[in-house]
This record gives C-alpha cells, structure tokens and sequence, in this order.
C-alpha cells in the first residue's frame, strides 16, 4: 500500500508515505511494550502455567497469554474435548434426511481469538514440535489439505496445553500415552 503513493505525480505522496511509515514505527514500539508487560504479568501471576505451556513448541507469548486468559488454568473444563469446544475447534456433524452423516468442518461456535492465536501457532508446531511434525506427515500421506493440517495441529497444542497444565508436568515430545 506505502509504494502505491509513489506513484503520486509532484512527489505528493512523499508526505503520506513518511506519516505512514512513522506510524507503523510508532506502532511496533507500543506493540512490544504490550507484548512485554505481558511477559511480566504472566510471570509475576501465573508463573508455573506460563512455564508448562511454554515448554510446548509452538506456544509461546501470546497464545499462553490466551489460554491462560480465557480457559482459567483449564479449572471450569472436565476434559479436554469441553476445552476443544470452548475454542471452536471441535468438528460441526452435518445430517440432512438419510444421506451419510458427514464431518465438515470445525464448528467455530467457540472463542475466535484463542482458535485464531492456535491456528497460527501451527505453523509453528508443526516445524518443531515433534508430535505436531508426526501428525502432519500422517495427515499429508492421506492427501489432507494444508488448512484441514493445521486445524488438527491446532487442536493438538490445545490437548497438549491441556494435558501439561492439568498433569502439572512439562510437555515432553517423547511422551507416549499408556492405554492400560
């Protein structure tokens, strides 16, 4: 958008793009202001939480700060299929008549912000974060699009946060879950 006032005849666009670029800087500044009160807050308050969903690769500042925020340490969630649901990651189920019932897409019922901060966290996830990585080759081998991979990589890291934090242990990418 900046360049487009380039092409502004008698250099009238140099102003606009100067005020422009002088408010993104201003704006990066108060952004990293937020982002490191949000640190301190989440340090000083929620020390232990802060640290076990850290330790999760592809969480990291802002999608703890959320969970932290609106799941309330996971108290209010019996298991983590009612905190999948609060995000909105959980899968819609469409039934019309006696056609086959058929899974879509997620419903998107629940709390946009945290669903949109997971999603983005992702990408993230699934580069470093070992369960995420074995995930995503699994659901590639089966011809999965890119965005269906990372809502399930998504609402992966949101059962993982939900394990760390309920188990109070430190996410461990070697963990295997005994069925016994």
């Amino acid at each position: 958008m900046i360049e487009s006032f380039n092409q502004y005849p008698y250099g009238e666009g140099k102003e606009m793009i100067k005020n422009l670029e002088e408010t993104i800087e201003y704006l990066n500044v108060k952004l990293e202001e937020i982002e490191e009160e949000m640190d301190k807050i989440l340090k000083k308050n929620y020390k232990k939480n802060y640290k076990l969903l850290t330790s999760i690769m592809g969480i990291g500042l802002k999608i703890s700060a959320a969970i932290t925020a609106y799941c309330n340490d996971f108290r209010d969630f019996s298991n983590a299929k009612e905190v999948v649901a609060f995000s909105g990651l959980d899968p819609s189920i469409h039934k019309s008549g006696k056609s086959v019932d058929k899974r879509s897409n997620i419903s998107k019922r629940g709390n946009k912000i945290l669903r949109t901060l997971l999603y983005e966290g992702a990408q993230s996830a699934s580069i470093h974060n070992k369960q995420c990585k074995k995930l995503k080759k699994r659901l590639k081998s089966k011809n999965k699009n890119n965005k269906y991979i990372k809502v399930a990589i998504a609402h992966k890291l949101l059962r993982q946060a939900y394990g760390v934090v309920t188990n109070e242990v430190e996410y461990d990418p070697n963990y295997v879950k005994n069925n016994i």
